[in-house]
């Protein structure tokens, strides 16, 4: 899926920076999320809105209980600290386009944000802690559009670390030339002492790649899709006249649930072996970085090294692209596995209930 992401509001790009700044001191104290992905909420058809730039990423999510009473979330991610998104929930209204929301910030307080929404966009004003207004424009998007724009986020700040894994090679090499004159046998021995440590970290960093737990959580899944549809024909043979029948369709939506459960083991893992392959790709860095040291001391390189080298960024590279597209197919298995499993059961459920 093309995703489709807000483009910076009129205030200067500094209406989502101001967002992503607030959401953080808005929910200080309510704690940190454990995870950058976002899963599909089990209640059915909440308003998602998705805004993405250089600054940041965030995401409102809310579902409407048909009076324009609203119950949802916003989470937001700056491109300076990945590792540690913010988000909270709210209360609030929705009449005639026009919006108010109500964090709850703990110790009694709350923060109150007003908005409207036009079509596909949602615009929210808020007051900054020092004093003005800032104003953030985000469209209707999906789920799916958030987590895409947060591996991007995260990609460019992996590019940027490249980059400086570059800048640092390059600072090395100059250090190496400036003492080659007083002890070039000994850079140049140590120099290949580093590649050979280097060489042997990748494959240690290549062996770690697994994908064995997520093929069982997708197993896994799919025994439990296999149980909920189960329960979910069992309920409709007895029929809405037998007094089991709703009973059993209510395990059915509880099977459901351990689908969803599974799903969410898929995401963990995935983020585990995502974890993973960022560190072959990190020794790979290191190699090429200490490699080009290497070179730079001059003749003679082994050549035996030299192969083993040229061998083994080869195959990380290849191995890297592989993984990656292996990756990227485990989180919509699992996501086409929940979307059955409450099919049948929601199905179940209205035949019999």
């Amino acid at each position: 899926m093309t995703a489709s992401y807000a483009s910076p509001p009129p205030t200067g790009g500094q209406g989502r920076r101001v967002l992503i700044a607030l959401a953080a001191v808005v929910f200080a104290g309510l704690g940190l999320l454990t995870t950058w992905l976002v899963w599909p909420s089990t209640r059915a058809g909440p308003a998602t809105f998705v805004g993405s730039d250089q600054t940041g990423v965030e995401i409102v999510q809310w579902t409407d209980d048909g009076t324009g009473h609203l119950t949802g979330s916003l989470q937001a991610i700056k491109a300076t600290d990945l590792a540690n998104p913010s988000g909270g929930s709210f209360t609030g209204t929705l009449h005639d386009g026009q919006l108010s929301l109500v964090f709850n910030t703990g110790l009694g307080t709350s923060y109150t944000a007003t908005g409207a929404v036009t079509g596909n966009q949602l615009t929210l004003t808020y007051q900054l802690p020092e004093g003005g207004v800032g104003t953030d424009v985000l469209h209707r998007g999906t789920i799916a559009e958030f987590n895409q724009a947060v591996a991007d986020l995260r990609g460019r700040a992996a590019s940027a670390s490249a980059t400086a894994a570059e800048q640092s090679a390059a600072a090395a090499t100059q250090a190496a030339d400036a003492t080659a004159s007083a002890s070039a046998s000994a850079a140049q021995q140590n120099a290949r002492d580093t590649v050979t440590t280097d060489l042997a970290s990748l494959q240690d960093a290549e062996h770690q790649i697994s994908f064995t737990e997520l093929d069982q959580d997708i197993s896994q899944a799919r025994t439990d899709l296999a149980t909920t549809v189960s329960d979910a024909a069992t309920a409709r043979r007895e029929g809405r006249g037998d007094p089991s029948a709703c009973s059993d369709a209510g395990t059915a939506q509880s099977d459901a649930g351990t689908v969803q459960s599974d799903a969410g083991t898929v995401q963990s893992d995935s983020s585990s072996v995502q974890s993973d392959i960022a560190s072959v790709g990190q020794a790979l860095a290191d190699l090429n970085r200490d490699y080009t040291v290497l070179q730079s001391l001059g003749p003679p390189v082994d050549s035996t090294l030299v192969a083993s080298v040229s061998s083994a960024q080869t195959k990380a590279r290849a191995s890297i692209k592989s993984w990656t597209a292996t990756l990227t197919t485990y989180q919509p298995t699992a996501d086409r596995l929940v979307t059955q499993a409450n099919a049948a059961a929601s199905a179940a459920e209205t035949a019999v209930c």
